[in-house]
Order: structure tokens, then sequence, then C-alpha cells
């Protein structure tokens, strides 16, 4: 998933906008924004594949309030933002289009959908649970920071803990086992008695 450059850059009338796709833009959006079929981050981002001023307009006011930002954007075209504003909205809801899309191989039994709200409040469960970072933190992140720190998190504990999945049994006895867990950082050279001249 990229992270490099998390903002999406737009030029506005000969002006870079800085455009970056956070969990409380993404969560301001999907609960404010109604579009000309229905509402959220679905509507957004139909309307925004559909060329509607409308959802250029709930975008980029998140990020310029300039009173006759309609009109600029008007001027400009829509042409020249669909790009940049489609990425936002996929970026929004946790698409990485700089990836091939996944197989829909076969999944687990148990798996199951999820809603956008789920969605979201689940990334400022993880943000501000598992992670420990503060409200503001999570809410500034974008949706691709907290999946790979996430990611790194599950990563870290599964190196410190272990994975839970059983491993092959070692060949020898619970003797030489132990042996390694006390010494395996030494370099020490198991000799049979022999060997060692006794």
């Amino acid at each position: 998933m990229k992270i490099a450059g998390s903002n999406i850059t737009m030029d506005i009338e000969g002006r870079p906008l800085g455009i970056r796709p956070s969990l409380s833009c993404a969560i301001a959006l999907h609960s404010g924004y109604r579009g000309g079929i229905g509402t959220g981050l679905q509507a957004l981002a139909r309307d925004i594949s559909e060329g509607a001023l409308s959802g250029s307009l709930a975008i980029v006011s998140q990020f310029d309030q300039r009173p006759d930002l309609a009109e600029i954007l008007l001027r400009d075209g829509f042409a020249k933002h669909q790009t940049a504003l489609s990425l936002f909205v996929l970026a929004l809801m946790g698409i990485d289009s700089s990836e091939p899309p996944k197989s829909e191989g076969k999944t687990k039994g148990d798996a199951k959908t999820q809603s956008i709200e789920e969605f979201l409040s689940g990334l400022y469960r993880i943000g501000t649970g598992w992670l420990g970072w503060t409200p503001d933190v999570t809410l500034d992140a974008t949706i691709a920071e907290i999946m790979e720190a996430h990611a790194g998190r599950i990563e870290m504990l599964k190196a410190v803990y272990g994975s839970g999945e059983e491993k092959p049994e070692d060949k020898g006895g619970p003797w030489d086992r132990n042996v390694r867990k006390i010494f395996g950082g030494h370099q020490i050279i198991k000799v049979s008695s022999e060997e060692a001249g006794a």
C-alpha cells in the first residue's frame, strides 16, 4: 500500500492545493455528503465518476474555503481534476489504486462484509486502541497510514510473542531445544563426549 506522499495535489486556477485523504475527512464526507442519488462515500464516488460539480465541491471545500469555489471549479473544468478526485475517493475507502485488484478466490466461511461506517469506526479504534495514538493523530492520519501502522504492529507482536501457528517439530530432544533457547544467541557448538576428550 502506498503511503509516501499521502497528499494528493490539485491545481486550482494555477495554485497547488494539497488534499489529504485523512480519516477525519472520510468521516466528514461519509456522514455529510448528499449526492444526486444517495449519500456518503459511495454516492460521492459515483458523482465524481459522473463529473458532478457537487462531488468536486464537497471534496475541495474541505481544503479550500473560498466563497467562489464553485465558480472556480467550473472555470477550471471537471476533466482537469477528475483523476485527482477519483484517487482521493479511492484512498478514503482504503483502496490503493497503485496495486492490482486482489482475486476474489475462496473466502473463509466466517468472512462478512463491512459497512463503510464499520470500516471507518474500526480504523478509529485501531488508531486509538491498537496503535495508542491520540484521537487527533488518528483523525489526521490517512487510511493507508493507519492500515500500514496496524500491519506493522501485528508483525511486531508476532515477532515478539509468536504467530500462534504450530511450528514443525525440531529434530533432537527436549534437552537440545532447551539448550538452544538458553544459548541461542551464543556461538556454541555441540560436541560429543569423545570429541571433548572426556
